[in-house]
C-alpha cells in the first residue's frame, strides 16, 4: 500500500545553503564562508574604510581578529564597482598587513583587482610578503606579469623557485578573482573567477611564513607597483574547497556586473511552497552641499510562495547605485531584484545640490531619494517602500533630506540637522533577526559661524550616515550602504574625489522546512605504497589498504554542510637504500565523511629487516624476519610478516586489506595482499581496499580510488608500486537532493550518487 507524498518543498539547489533550526536556507547571493576567516579586508563595506575621514590610514579587518591594514602613500578610494583603492600614483602606494595567519599549514589567499593597463615587460605586485626577494628569508608573493599570473615562494631554508606561470589571460579594465589554495601534503590550486586553472604538488610542506605583507607593491618602495584597483584580501587558515571557492566568487559578483541565478527545487506532490525575501539593491546618494540619500531598494515578503518541483525559477539581485563624484553627474538608481513573478524595485537616487545642471528632487523607486537645497524626495513604490524627505536651505546652512527605507518615509531636512534615512524592516529568514531596506542619511553643510550642523544618519537596514560640513570648505565623501542589505547611500558634500555614498546590492533569501533522511555512504582511505627492494635479494612488503567503512543507513540533516575528504595514495619508492636496507613505502592518507575517518593504509616495509606500518590496514613487512603493521579493527587487517632465513632470498609480507589480513612472506613464499571487500554503491560490483602484494609476486598497479595498497619492490632497489587514492561515495533513492561531488544518477536506476574522488578537503550539503 503506498502512502500519498502532498505538496510540500523537500529540497533544492541554488545560492549558499545552510542549515538553520529545523528550516534549509538558501541566499543569493552566496554568503561569504567564514569558517577559517583570518583576514577580511573590503573596500566595498563601509565598515572596513573610514571615508568620512580623508585622510584615510587604516583598512580595518572585519574578520574580528585584528589584523588591520596601514595604508602608506595614500592610496586613493573609487566609489566605481562597489568600492576599490587605486593603486600605482605614485608608485609609492601600497597597503601593509599582518599575513602572520598563513605561510604554513593549509591556507588560503583570495583576491579581487582590476588592472588599468597591461605594459610590456612590466611586473605587477599583488602581494608579496616582506621577505620576498631577500635571501634567506621565507616569503611568498603574488604578482602579475603582463597579461600573466604567477606565484613565487622561498621557504624560510632559502629555496624559492615560481610554482606557477599561467599563459596570457588577463585583459585591462575587467575585475578578477584570484584565490590560491595550499592543502598541506596534498596540492596547491589556483582559481580564476570561480574556476580551477592549475595545480601543482611543489613545496608541499615548507614554511615561508613572514608576518607581515604589502598590497600593491614590492616591500622595497617602488620595486614593483600595481597599476590598477584592488577591493578585496581575504586568507583563511585552511584550503578552502572548490565548492567554497565558487561560494565566496558568487558571494562577491553581484559588485561587478548582473547578478543572475537559479532557484531549483524539488517537492513532493509535485509542487510546494516556500518562504522568499526579495530585496532590490539601494540607490545612491546625491552630492553638492547638501546631497540628498539614497532611497532603499524595494523590499518584498512573501511566507507561502507556491513552486512547481524540478521548475527553476530564475533569481536576479540588483547592484547597489553608485554615488557621484560631481555634482552635475546624476548618482544612480539600484537595480531590481527578481524571484520568479516578484520583482523588486530599485532605490531611487539622492537629489544633486546644484539647479542649474540637475534637478535638486530625489528620484522615485523602491524607496524614493532624498532632496538636496529645497529639492523633494522621491516617491517608493506602494507595498515595497516608502518616499524620500525634502531638503532645505536657509541661513548660510544646506541641509539634504534622508532617502526611504522600507519601514518608513525618509526624515525632511531642518535647519541644523539633515535628514535621517528612513529606518528598514527586520526578518528572521536568515536565521537571525536583521534589518533590510534603510534609507541613507542626507549630508548638510555650514558656511563658518553659521552654525553646527549635523548629517544625517541611516537608516536601520544598512543606510549609510551622511556627512557634516562644519567649516563651508571641507570635502566630505558619502557612506556607502551595507552590502546584502539594499540600503541607500548617504549624500555628500562637495565630494569631487571620493563620492557620495553607493547604495548596497540587494538579497533574495529563500527558506523552507528541512526534510531529514538517510543516505547509504562507503568511505575509503588512501592505499599505502609498498616498500622498495633491499641492496640485496630481500623484497619489500606489499602496502596496506586503506580502511573501510561502510554505512547502509546514515541521518543526515538537511542543509547541514558534511566535511569530505579524500585520501591520497602513497606514492612509489626506490632507487636507493638506508644502508643495505631497501626504503620504506609511502603511508597513505585518511578519507572523512562527517564523524567517520577511513584511515590511510599502512606502508609496505622496505627490504631487510623493515617493519611494516600501523594504518587503516597494515603494511607487510619487508623481507628477513620483519613484522606487519596492525590494521585498524573494523576498518582492516593486519600486515603479512617475513621469516629469516639468513642470506636466502626472503619475500616480504603482503598488505592487509579490508577482507583478510596479509599472508606472510619466507625464502620461498611471496607475501600476498589481503582482499578487498565488493559493493554494489555504485551501481556495479567493485572491490575496495585490496591489499598490496609483495615483491616479487605479480600484481597490476591498484585501480584508481579504491584505495589499494602498492606492490613492494624486488631486490636490488626495485621500485614499488603507488597506492591507489581512496574513494566517498553518498548515494539515495530518488532525485537529486544534495550538492557536492559529480553527481551521478544514470549508474544505479532510481538512486543519485555523489562522488568524491579528488585528494583533499570538499563538503557534502545534504
Amino acid at each position: 500500500m503506498s502512502q500519498h507524498i502532498g505538496p510540500r518543498t523537500i529540497s533544492a539547489i541554488g545560492g549558499s545553503v545552510k542549515r538553520v533550526g529545523n528550516y534549509r536556507v538558501h541566499t543569493f547571493p552566496s554568503e561569504l564562508v567564514t569558517d577559517g576567516l583570518v583576514l577580511n579586508l573590503d573596500a566595498g563595506d563601509p565598515r572596513s574604510l573610514d571615508l568620512p575621514n580623508l585622510n584615510m590610514t587604516t583598512w580595518t579587518d572585519l574578520s574580528g581578529n585584528g589584523y588591520n591594514g596601514t595604508l602608506i602613500d595614500s592610496p586613493v578610494y573609487s566609489n566605481a564597482d562597489g568600492g576599490s583603492l587605486v593603486f600605482g600614483s605614485p608608485t609609492t602606494t601600497k597597503v601593509s598587513v599582518n599575513t602572520s595567519g598563513y605561510g604554513s599549514g593549509s591556507f588560503t589567499i583570495s583576491m579581487w583587482f582590476n588592472i588599468d593597463t597591461i605594459p610590456v615587460g612590466s611586473y605587477h605586485m599583488l602581494l608579496g610578503a616582506s621577505g620576498y626577494g631577500t635571501s634567506g628569508v621565507g616569503g611568498i608573493g603574488h604578482y602579475l606579469y603582463e597579461s600573466k599570473i604567477r606565484t613565487w615562494i622561498q621557504t624560510e631554508g632559502g629555496t624559492s623557485d615560481n610554482i606557477y606561470y599561467s599563459g596570457s589571460i588577463l585583459t585591462a579594465g575587467t575585475w578578477y578573482n584570484l584565490v590560491i589554495t595550499r592543502e598541506y601534503g596534498i596540492a596547491w590550486k589556483w582559481y580564476l573567477n570561480g574556476s580551477l586553472i592549475n595545480t601543482s604538488t611543489n613545496f608541499l610542506t615548507d614554511n615561508f611564513n613572514s608576518p607581515n605583507s604589502y598590497i600593491g607593491n614590492h616591500y622595497n618602495s617602488t620595486a614593483f607597483p600595481f597599476f590598477g584597483k584592488i577591493s578585496v584580501l581575504r586568507t583563511y587558515n585552511r584550503a578552502l574547497s572548490a565548492a567554497e571557492v565558487a561560494q565566496n566568487y558568487d558571494a562577491l559578483r553581484v559588485r561587478y556586473g548582473t547578478y543572475t541565478n537559479t532557484f531549483t527545487p524539488i517537492c513532493g506532490g509535485g509542487e510546494g511552497k516556500v518562504e522568499v525575501l526579495c530585496v532590490a539593491g539601494g540607490g545612491g546618494g546625491g552630492n553638492g552641499t547638501s546631497g540628498g540619500g539614497g532611497g532603499a531598494g524595494g523590499l518584498l515578503y512573501n511566507s507561502a510562495f507556491t513552486i512547481n518541483s524540478n521548475t527553476g525559477i530564475g533569481v536576479t539581485v540588483g547592484g547597489g547605485g553608485t554615488g557621484t563624484k560631481t555634482d552635475p553627474v546624476q548618482a544612480t538608481n539600484g537595480g531590481n531584484s527578481v524571484f520568479g513573478s516578484l520583482t523588486s524595485v530599485g532605490g531611487g537616487y539622492g537629489g544633486n545640490e546644484n539647479a542649474s545642471v540637475g534637478p535638486r528632487n530625489g528620484n522615485s523607486g523602491g524607496s524614493g531619494g532624498g532632496g538636496s537645497y529645497h529639492g523633494n524626495g522621491g516617491s517608493g513604490t506602494v507595498g515595497q517602500g516608502n518616499a524620500g524627505g525634502t531638503g532645505i536651505s536657509g541661513s548660510n546652512r544646506w541641509t539634504g533630506g534622508g532617502g526611504g527605507g522600507a519601514g518608513s518615509s525618509g526624515a525632511s531636512a531642518s535647519s541644523y540637522y539633515a535628514g535621517d534615512g528612513g529606518s528598514g524592516l527586520a526578518y528572521s529568514i536568515s536565521g537571525t533577526s536583521s534589518y533590510y531596506a534603510g534609507g541613507g542619511g542626507g549630508a548638510a553643510q555650514s558656511v563658518l559661524g553659521a552654525g553646527t550642523v549635523y548629517g544625517g544618519n541611516g537608516g536601520n537596514g544598512g543606510g549609510g550616515t551622511g556627512p557634516a560640513d562644519q567649516t563651508g570648505s571641507q570635502v566630505l565623501p558619502g557612506v556607502s550602504g551595507i552590502p546584502n542589505t539594499g540600503g541607500g547611500g548617504s549624500g555628500g558634500v562637495n565630494s569631487v574625489n571620493a563620492s557620495s555614498g553607493n547604495g548596497a546590492n540587494g538579497t533574495v533569501i529563500v527558506r523552507y522546512p528541512a526534510t531529514d533522511y538517510n543516505v547509504e555512504v562507503l568511505v575509503v582511505g588512501g592505499g599505502a605504497s609498498g616498500g622498495s627492494g633491499s641492496n640485496y635479494a630481500y623484497s619489500g612488503g606489499g602496502g596496506g589498504a586503506g580502511g573501510l567503512i561502510y554505512n547502509s543507513s546514515y541521518a543526515v540533516s538537511s542543509g547541514k554542510k558534511i566535511q569530505i575528504a579524500v585520501g591520497k595514495g602513497g606514492s612509489s619508492v626506490g632507487g636507493s637504500y638506508i644502508g643495505n636496507s631497501g626504503l620504506d613505502g609511502i603511508q597513505g592518507t585518511n578519507s572523512q565523511f562527517d564523524s567517520y575517518v577511513a584511515f590511510g593504509g599502512g606502508y609496505g616495509g622496505g627490504g631487510l629487516v623493515r617493519n611494516g606500518a600501523s594504518g587503516g590496514c597494515g603494511g607487510g613487512a619487508g623481507g628477513r624476519a620483519a613484522s606487519g603493521g596492525d590494521g585498524v579493527i573494523g576498518q582492516g587487517n593486519d600486515g603479512g610478516d617475513s621469516s629469516d632465513h639468513g642470506d636466502t632470498t626472503t619475500r616480504g609480507g603482503g598488505g592487509g586489506g579490508a577482507g583478510s589480513a596479509g599472508t606472510n612472506g619466507s625464502n620461498v613464499t611471496d607475501g600476498i595482499g589481503g582482499d578487498g571487500l565488493s559493493y554494489s554503491i555504485s551501481g556495479s560490483s567493485v572491490t575496495y581496499a585490496i591489499g598490496g602484494n609483495s615483491g616479487y609476486a605479480s600484481q597490476s598497479a591498484p585501480v584508481a580510488n579504491t584505495g589499494s595498497g602498492g606492490k613492494g619492490g624486488v631486490g636490488n632497489g626495485g621500485y614499488s608500486t603507488a597506492g591507489a587514492d581512496g574513494i566517498v561515495i553518498i548515494a539515495y533513492k530518488g532525485p537529486q537532493r544534495g550538492i557536492g561531488g559529480t553527481i551521478d544518477t544514470t549508474s544505479r536506476p532510481g538512486y543519485t550518487l555523489h562522488k568524491f574522488t579528488t585528494t583533499g578537503t570538499d563538503f557534502f550539503i545534504p
